[in-house]
C-alpha cells in the first residue's frame, strides 16, 4: 500500500525533497564561509572579503528559510493528501468484506488501522521520508567536505565509526521488537476503551465500574512497558552517538591545534571542521529517530497490508447479469451452508437442503424457535454469505451473478434491532431513499400507520436521535427502521423480527398497514411468534436448519398442535407419537 500512495502524491513529495536538497545544500555553504571571513578576512585584516562572506551568509541562510518553508508545506500537503487517500481506500475495502470478517474482529481493533496505523505509515512516506533524504544527504555532503578540508582529521574522526556501528545494530534491534510492541498494546488500549463505552449502561446497571477499570489499567499498564522498553534503548543509544561526537571533537581539537602550531593548518579551516563536525553526527542523530517511526510504520503497514490482503469472499461477478427492474421472486434450492470461523474454516452446518419458492409479490413467513435457521435464511437472500451447496436465485437469476448495487436497489432489510446513525429521524430516513422529502417521509409513515409514533418525538423528523438512536425508545427506533426501509421502495422487503421492539398500538397500527402494503412487492416475514405470521400467504416452519413444514397457513393450522410444538421447539409431543410427529410434517408436506 505504500508505493501506490507515493505515486499518487509524487508531485508534492519530489517538491518537498527539491528544496530539502537546496536547504542542504545552503546549510552545507554556511561553514565554509566561515572559513574564508577567518582566513581570508579576519587574518587579512581583508574588510572587503570579510563583507562579501557576511552578505553570502546572509543569502544563504534566507535561501535556507525558503527552502525550508517550501518544504514544510510541501509535506504537509503530501502527508495530508495520503492519509486521506490511504483512510479512504481502506474504509471501501472494509465496506466491500464479507460479514464473516466483522464478525471475527473487533471494531476497536478496525478504529486503530484507520486511524494511528495509516497515520504512521503516511509519516513514514511524507516527514519520515524527507528526514531520511536530508540526513543521508548531510552526512554524506559532511563527509566529503571534511575530506576535502584536511584529510587527516577526517581519519581521527573514523575513531569512533565502529563504536557508532555496533551501537546503532543493536538500537535496531531492541527497537523493531520494542515498537510491534507498542502498537500492539496500543491497539489493544482502544479496543477496550471502545467497548467499554459502548457497554456503559451494562457496566452501571451490574456495578461493575472497578472491574472495568481494573481491566483497562491492565491494558494500559502492557502498553507503559512496551514504550518504556522504546525509551530505555532510546536512552542507550543517543547518550552514545553523544558521547562519540564528544570524543571526536576532542580529538579534532587535539589534532587540529598541533596542526595550526605545527603544520600551519589555518585556524578558519580548524573552525570550519568542527562546525561540519558537528553537522556529521546530527544526521546520525536524526537517522536513529526516523527509525523509529520505520519501526511504527512497519507494524502499522502490517496489520493494514493484511486487511487489505483480506479478499472480499462474496464479491461481485466478472460478467454480471443487469437487473433492471425486479419482480421479486425468490427461489432458495437446496440449500446448505455453514458459517466460517475466524480463519474462514467452515464451521457445522446450520441449514440442510432448503429448498423454498416466494413468487413474486406473495408473503412468507418463516417462523421457529430462537436458533433453527431463520436469521441465516434471510442473511443468504441478502448475500451476507453464499452457501455451501444450493442456490438463490432472484427473477431467475442466481444471486452470484447480480452486482452487490443491483442487489441491494433490489432487497431491504429491516432486522430485530434497527441500527440509527447520528442525525435527526429525517436523515435516518433518508438512507434509503435519500432524495426524499420530509412531505414524502411523513406521507409514507401516514400510509404506515406509524406517523404519531414520529410526530410525539419533540422534534418531529427533525429529533435527533443521538448516539445510536439512544434519545429514542426502541419503538421509535424500529419505526424509524422500517420506514428506511420501506422509503427505499424494494422489490423484496425482508422482515427479521422487525416487530418484536414495538409496544402494543404500535405493533396493531403495523400489522394493519402492511397487510395492504405487502400486495406490492415480496416480503419475507422472519419470526418465532406464529400468531404474526398467519396472514402470510406461504408459512415455512424451520427448526434444526431443516424446512419441516411448508404451505398455506390455513391448511397447516389443520394440525395446530403438531404446529404449535414444532414452532415451540418441543421436540415430543406424548410418548407414543415423540419420534414420527416431531420429524415428519402432516400430510407428507415439505
Amino acid at each position: 500500500m505504500l508505493r501506490p500512495l507515493a505515486r499518487a502524491h509524487r508531485g508534492p513529495v519530489l517538491l518537498g525533497v527539491a528544496a530539502a536538497v537546496v536547504q542542504t545544500a545552503a546549510a552545507l555553504a554556511i561553514p565554509y564561509l566561515v572559513k574564508v571571513a577567518i582566513d581570508d578576512g579576519i587574518l587579512t585584516g581583508n574588510a572587503g572579503v570579510l563583507s562579501l562572506a557576511a552578505m553570502a551568509g546572509i543569502a544563504l541562510a534566507g535561501i535556507e528559510v525558503l527552502a525550508a518553508r517550501t518544504q514544510v508545506r510541501a509535506v504537509a500537503r503530501a502527508g495530508h493528501g495520503m492519509l486521506c487517500t490511504a483512510r479512504v481506500a481502506l474504509f471501501s475495502h472494509l465496506q466491500r468484506l464479507p460479514m464473516q470478517y466483522h464478525e471475527h474482529n473487533r471494531p476497536g481493533r478496525l478504529v486503530a488501522s484507520l486511524t494511528a496505523d495509516i497515520e504512521a505509515m503516511t509519516g513514514l512516506l511524507t516527514q519520515g521520508f524527507v528526514t531520511l533524504f536530508v540526513s543521508t544527504l548531510t552526512f554524506a555532503g559532511t563527509a566529503v567536505v571534511l575530506v576535502l578540508l584536511d584529510p587527516g582529521l577526517a581519519l581521527a574522526c573514523l575513531v569512533v565509526v565502529p563504536v557508532l556501528a555496533l551501537a546503532t545494530r543493536w538500537f535496531r534491534r531492541r527497537s523493531a521488537v520494542a515498537w510491534r510492541q507498542v502498537r500492539e498494546t496500543a491497539t489493544a488500549v482502544t479496543v477496550q476503551v471502545q467497548q467499554m463505552l459502548t457497554a456503559v449502561p451494562v457496566i452501571q446497571a451490574f456495578r461493575h465500574e472497578r472491574a472495568t477499570l481494573a481491566r483497562l489499567a491492565a491494558v494500559d499498564a502492557e502498553e507503559r512497558l512496551a514504550k518504556a522498553a522504546t525509551v530505555r534503548s532510546a536512552g542507550v543509544y543517543f547518550p552514545t552517538i553523544d558521547l562519540c561526537s564528544t570524543l571526536a571533537t576532542v580529538a579534532v581539537l587535539a589534532m587540529g591545534a598541533r596542526s595550526v602550531v605545527t603544520d600551519g593548518l589555518e585556524i578558519g579551516t580548524l573552525t570550519a571542521f568542527l562546525l561540519y563536525l558537528r553537522g556529521f553526527f546530527s544526521p546520525i542523530y536524526e537517522l536513529s529517530t526516523v527509525y523509529d517511526t520505520v519501526q511504527a510504520a512497519a507494524a502499522g503497514a502490517e496489520r493494514v497490508n493484511g486487511i487489505m490482503a483480506t479478499p472480499a469472499t462474496v464479491a461481485d461477478p466478472t460478467s454480471p447479469v443487469r437487473l433492471v427492474k425486479p419482480r421479486g421472486g425468490v427461489v432458495l434450492s437446496g440449500i446448505t451452508f455453514a458459517y466460517p470461523d475466524a480463519d474462514g474454516v467452515t464451521g457445522p452446518d446450520v441449514l440442510h437442503e432448503v429448498s423454498l419458492t416466494v413468487p413474486a409479490g406473495s408473503t412468507l413467513a418463516v417462523v421457529g424457535p430462537s436458533g433453527a435457521g431463520k436469521s441465516t435464511l434471510a442473511k443468504l437472500v441478502l448475500r451476507f454469505y453464499d452457501p455451501r451447496r444450493g442456490r438463490i436465485t432472484l427473477d431467475g437469476v442466481d444471486l452470484r451473478r447480480l452486482t452487490h448495487a443491483d442487489l441491494r436497489r433490489a432487497v431491504a432489510y429491516v432486522p430485530q434491532e434497527g441500527f440509527l446513525f447520528t442525525g435527526s429521524i429525517g436523515d435516518n430516513i433518508r438512507w434509503g431513499d435519500p432524495t426524499a422529502t420530509d412531505a414524502d417521509i411523513e406521507a409514507a409513515a401516514r400510509k404506515l400507520g406509524v406517523w404519531p409514533v414520529l410526530s410525539a418525538t419533540s422534534g418531529g423528523l427533525g429529533t435527533q436521535v443521538g448516539v445510536r438512536g439512544a434519545a429514542l425508545s426502541a419503538s421509535q427506533r424500529q419505526v424509524v427502521a422500517i420506514l428506511r426501509a420501506w422509503m427505499a421502495d424494494p422489490a423484496v422487503l425482508i422482515w427479521d423480527e422487525a416487530t418484536s421492539s414495538l409496544d402494543v398500538e404500535t405493533d396493531r397500527a403495523v400489522q394493519q398497514a402492511t397487510r395492504l402494503l405487502r400486495l406490492e412487492r415480496t416480503t419475507i416475514v422472519v419470526t418465532h411468534d406464529l400468531s404474526g405470521a398467519l396472514d402470510a400467504d406461504a408459512l415455512a416452519v424451520v427448526r434444526d436448519g431443516r424446512v419441516v413444514a411448508h404451505g398455506p397457513p390455513a391448511e397447516l393450522l389443520a394440525e395446530e398442535r403438531w404446529l404449535s410444538a414444532l414452532v415451540a421447539g418441543e421436540r415430543t409431543l406424548n410418548p407414543t407419537t415423540a419420534a414420527s410427529r416431531a420429524t415428519s410434517p402432516p400430510d407428507g408436506r415439505s
